[in-house]
């Protein structure tokens, strides 16, 4: 939507606005000459047939014409005529009847047709509708959005979060302001930047910012707008982007062309044997590259791209002279992460009151766009409740709406699994809060949320890279211990299937342990793919199941344990629905939970 509005907000070109009157005069002209040539019916009856034939045999008829190119008759009769038409088919019989009934018939021979004449009519509308289109394929091409520079008012200040990238990209805004730098010391400077990293870590916001601090035009096209599936026409269009790019460094210092979703079109060009659409993408990756090669570092152009998959680019488009450099953007850490809800809320036009380093802490692999969304979200949620504040509570209620949708606390839920849900929920919450290696619950909630049915437990998040032996084993007791709480209290018999997620959950983490990072029955060793007989498989699965079944049987322990401190969570969370880290921390200290837990093998 916001592009649809630029490009509404963007004036068009003349020649582009010529092309489009083409296009809609030729329209125009071929529909009117449709109507005239296939609506007209001449044999369509004035009159009936038989009403004129019964004027045509009557005394006082003066003249009866038939006339073969408009195939009618007309009588004449009194000075009044009388018009009917006469499919081809039917005129023999009809003229014969006349002619026995002695009626005053005159027959006017068709003329012959002019072929000359009947082939320009035919083949002329379709003639002006295909040049009409070609000028507007040439056209779009060659102006309109795509050569229209914008001026960017966002600046590197306003870029929070990604502290790495902004000091990198400080160096090419140097270049723009002071390229005689580079000279006297005899650099070059980069021609082509790559910005890598997930969506929505900001790569087309830092781009606009260097645009914005270098204050040069700023070119921002997307790679899948170079895809085209006319032959020649997606090189143009890059051959169009960059002469309009040069000109504005010329008269402007400098300039900013940024690609993005360069991977659209700058993917492996043995990706592209194939169709013709693929050989045309493969012409304009090589025009795309040609480009490149005529930009020295010293003509004032930098090409900034982005691309979620630098993987599949093709390697001469990241080869030094082109793209050669790369500013990978990465996700906010917790320090960031806090800055940047502190920044999204100081601009709110309302008071906050927000514990914005405890949110951050819970929100571990959130990008820049999705923390701007959940500010949002929040200001909604107050807005909707009349709130005349922001404060925790909202946010708490735009992240579980996001992440696991919303609660639907008035949704009719059977009693009994009701009490699966909660005595399930409370398994999970205490095995996190006791065992000191797994993530801390931050709350608990049994109301199902969007289309599930059961509740939900939410852990503390972390920014930790790496994962120790005992934190995968804790996590692995935390997942089994929703199933072993329902074991220990309802019974083996009266599980439930809601453990099937974090079963799932449980399965990938144990295959991971078993086959990638060496902590399996196999040894220190990586496995990959399977034996000729298929038995590493069935082998990794008995490892798995065994890896499974001891976790239950470590969670099982720890809650039996801790049977009051879980009967405790159980019949509060039935009483308030959601609990949060410090309402359990407070049952906790209430029922003397413990953290003696039984001995991890």
């Amino acid at each position: 939507m916001k592009r649809l509005r630029e490009r509404l907000r963007t004036p068009r070109q003349p020649e582009a606005r010529a092309g489009h009157l083409a296009v809609g005069f030729a329209l125009f002209v071929s529909v009117v000459f449709a109507v005239q040539t296939f609506a007209s019916d001449p044999t369509a009856d004035h009159v009936p047939i038989a009403e004129v034939l019964a004027a045509a045999e009557d005394a006082g008829a003066d003249l009866v014409v038939y006339d073969e190119n408009a195939g009618t008759i007309t009588v004449t009769s009194d000075g009044q005529e009388t018009t009917a038409g006469v499919p081809v088919r039917n005129a023999d019989p009809i003229l014969q009847h006349l002619l026995d009934a002695k009626a005053p018939l005159e027959i006017r021979a068709a003329q012959p047709p002019s072929y000359l004449g009947s082939l320009i009519l035919a083949v002329a509308p379709m003639l002006l509708l295909g040049a009409a289109l070609l000028l507007y394929l040439r056209n779009r091409q060659g102006g309109g959005p795509v050569n229209d520079a914008e001026r960017p008012d966002v600046r590197l200040d306003d870029v929070i979060g990604i502290d790495e990238a902004k000091a990198e990209a400080t160096e090419i805004v140097g270049y723009l302001a002071d390229p005689s730098a580079y000279d006297r010391v005899g650099a070059r400077p980069p021609v082509g930047v790559l910005l890598t990293g997930p969506p929505g870590v900001g790569k087309t916001m830092l781009a606009k910012a260097i645009a914005g601090d270098a204050g040069v035009p700023f070119f921002k096209i997307s790679g899948s707008d170079f895809v085209e599936m006319f032959a020649g026409l997606g090189s143009r269009r890059v051959r169009s982007l960059f002469t309009a790019a040069r000109k504005a460094a010329q008269s402007a210092g400098g300039a900013i062309v940024f690609i993005d979703e360069l991977d659209a079109v700058g993917r492996r060009r043995s990706e592209h044997a194939g169709s013709g659409g693929h050989r045309e993408a493969e012409q304009t990756l090589n025009a795309l590259l040609v480009e490149l090669d005529g930009f020295t570092g010293r003509d004032g152009v930098i090409i900034l791209a982005a691309t979620n998959r630098p993987d599949v680019l093709d390697p001469a488009l990241t080869r030094p002279g082109r793209f050669d450099r790369t500013i990978t953007l990465g996700l906010p850490d917790l320090h960031a992460r806090t800055r940047l809800l502190d920044h999204l809320l100081d601009q709110a036009p309302v008071p906050t009151q927000v514990d914005t380093a405890g949110h951050a802490r819970r929100m571990t692999g959130s990008s820049g766009a999705a923390l701007t969304n959940l500010i949002n979200q929040a200001k909604i949620e107050a807005a909707r409740t009349g709130y005349g504040i922001i404060t925790d509570r909202h946010v708490d209620a735009a992240w579980d709406r996001l992440q696991i949708g919303t609660p639907r606390p008035d949704a009719v839920i059977d009693p009994s699994d009701r009490q699966t849900t909660v005595i399930h929920e409370a398994g999970h919450a205490v095995a996190g809060l006791l065992l000191p290696d797994a993530p801390a619950p931050t709350r608990v909630s049994a109301l199902p949320h969007g289309s599930g049915v059961g509740g939900v437990t939410i852990t503390d998040g972390t920014d930790r890279q790496m994962l120790t032996h005992d934190q995968a084993l804790a996590r692995l007791t935390v997942l089994m211990a929703g199933r072993a709480a329902e074991q220990l209290v309802l019974g083996p018999g009266a599980t439930s299937n809601g453990a099937a997620g974090d079963i799932a959950s449980a399965t990938d983490l144990a295959r991971a342990m078993i086959t990638q990072w060496g902590w399996g029955t196999f040894g220190t060793v990586h496995l990959d793919g399977l034996g000729p007989d298929g038995t590493l498989a069935a082998d990794v699965a008995d490892g798995v199941a065994t890896m499974l079944d001891a976790a239950l049987q470590r969670a099982k322990d720890l809650l039996a344990h801790n049977r009051p401190f879980l009967d405790e969570v159980a019949d509060t969370l039935d009483q308030f629905d959601t609990l949060t880290g410090q309402d359990l921390t407070a049952l906790r200290n209430a029922t003397d939970g413990t953290d003696v837990v039984p001995a991890v093998p």
